[in-house]
């Protein structure tokens, strides 16, 4: 990417995003140390609604805990049992090999013009089909189509 297209990237207005955050989530944010963009609360609240009883939830990149303790209080608020399991490598090949049918991938720092890495792999997933997009705010939310089983 050019420098000019760079420098334009990150001048550009910020996309906008549905905030879903809460008391107790500003609460949450002030003593929590971590990074989480708020747009990903309303994918978490999203995909919790939307998950199976009987699926874990799998965080990868839990670095200080500011995610998975917001991932907990949507587990709570809305009355889900899922298992958690987070660690902080961030590994993203073969997770469809383990991700059920139906399941969620979110994937942070994945808002489009970003600087980041992850930035590319949207549209790696989009053209793959294994995957469809259900919500992008503004990183996306992907949820693994039912009749295919690898990424």
């Amino acid at each position: 990417m050019s420098i000019y297209k760079r420098i334009m990237n990150k001048l550009a207005a910020p996309p906008k995003t549905i905030n879903t955050q809460d008391e107790f989530i500003n609460w949450l944010f002030f003593a929590n140390a971590g990074m989480l963009h708020r747009g990903n609360l309303y994918c978490f609240d999203y995909a919790i609604k939307n998950i199976p009883a009987d699926t874990s939830v799998v965080e990868i990149g839990s670095f200080c805990g500011l995610s998975t303790n917001a991932i907990t209080y949507y587990l709570a608020k809305n009355s889900k049992n899922n298992k958690i399991i987070t660690c902080d490598n961030w590994v993203f090949e073969n997770a469809g090999k383990f991700l059920e049918n139906g399941g969620f991938i979110l994937l942070d720092d994945s808002v489009d013009n970003s600087v980041f890495e992850c930035a590319r792999l949207p549209k790696k997933i989009i053209k793959g089909r294994k995957y469809e997009v259900v919500v992008k705010n503004p990183n996306y939310l992907f949820k693994k189509n039912s009749v295919i089983h690898n990424l």
